[in-house]
Parts: C-alpha cells; structure tokens; sequence
C-alpha cells in the first residue's frame, strides 16, 4: 500500500517532523497555548518551504497538515467572531496567489532549488 510510495529516509523525514510537531500540539491545547499555536504555524511554512527547496514531498506533506491544523483549530476556536466563509476565502485567496507566484517563477525556483540541493552536497556538514 505505502511501502511502495515511502523510502526509509522519508520514513525519518516523517518520524523527525512529528517529534518536532507534536509537542508544540500537545501545548497549544492548554490555556494561553496561542503562542504555540504561532509556532506550530512557522514549523509548518519552514517545513513546505524546505521541502520545495529540497525537493522533499513528505516534507511539504508535514508541512501542509501542520499548518492545516493549526488553521482549522484557530477556524473552530474563533468562529463566533470571524465568519467562515471570510477565512476560508481569505486562506483560498493566498494559496492561489501562492502557486500562481510559484508558476509565474517557476525558473527561479528550479535555480534556486538546483543551488540549494549543490549547496548541500558540498557542505562539510554532510560528513
């Protein structure tokens, strides 16, 4: 089913992201836990950013559900003063404008990920 989709390294990939996540998550339950909420909110973006450098896609999967749920949690928590379909509509307008700005440089992108990607081959961290 999965093990044809998923390498061991994206399996550490995946376990990383969650050991990184999850207890953030467990805090941004507890009373006053918006902060966490806001750091949740940039692991998310810093993983899909990465991922689309890196050319990782369980990382951008990471990525996309943390940021996921922290939207819908900040949606349930504040409906009764933002009205859905303001949010909803708002959120859909910037991930338009999000591919669109990626399609528009889609060249930028490939340099910059082709860059990234040589960078990190030669870095004497990888030793």
């Amino acid at each position: 089913m999965i093990a044809g989709h998923l390498s061991l390294h994206e399996v550490a990939t995946i376990v990383g992201a969650l050991t990184l996540v999850l207890p953030q998550a467990e805090q941004s339950f507890e009373a006053g836990g918006q902060w966490w909420g806001l750091v949740l909110l940039i692991e998310g973006v810093a993983f899909v950013a990465t991922a689309f450098l890196l050319r990782m896609r369980w990382l951008a999967v990471a990525g996309v559900l943390t940021v996921s749920g922290v939207a819908i949690r900040w949606l349930a928590v504040s409906g009764d003063t933002i009205p859905y379909w303001a949010t909803l509509g708002a959120g859909g307008m910037l991930l338009i404008a999000a591919g669109t700005s990626l399609l528009l440089n889609r060249e930028w992108w490939e340099r910059t990920a082709a860059r990234t990607v040589h960078w990190w081959e030669q870095s004497p961290l990888r030793a």
